[in-house]
């Protein structure tokens, strides 16, 4: 099983693991779900399913997800392909 880490905001984690938007705001549901989608064109991949994370968050000043200073955990996702 191939899979790939993303730095990515730790509020994310009830929609990435439970598909439970109702924490976030609609921009920020499309934002991950676009980035996702991008990073599975640039991977050649039909999707990317998130499957683990790190266990506490840390500040970071920089994310995968967008140039905002946030707590973030490390994501681990399997690749699907084609």
């Amino acid at each position: 099983m191939e899979t790939i880490e993303f730095t990515l905001p730790s509020y994310l984690a009830c929609y990435l693991f439970n598909n439970d938007p109702s924490s976030l705001e609609d921009n920020e549901i499309k934002e991950i779900d676009d980035f996702l989608k991008d990073q599975s064109r640039k991977l050649s991949v039909k999707a990317l399913w998130a499957i683990d994370a790190s266990m506490e968050p840390e500040f970071v000043t920089y994310n995968d997800l967008n140039n905002i200073g946030c707590d973030c955990l490390t994501y681990i996702f399997r690749v699907e392909d084609y």
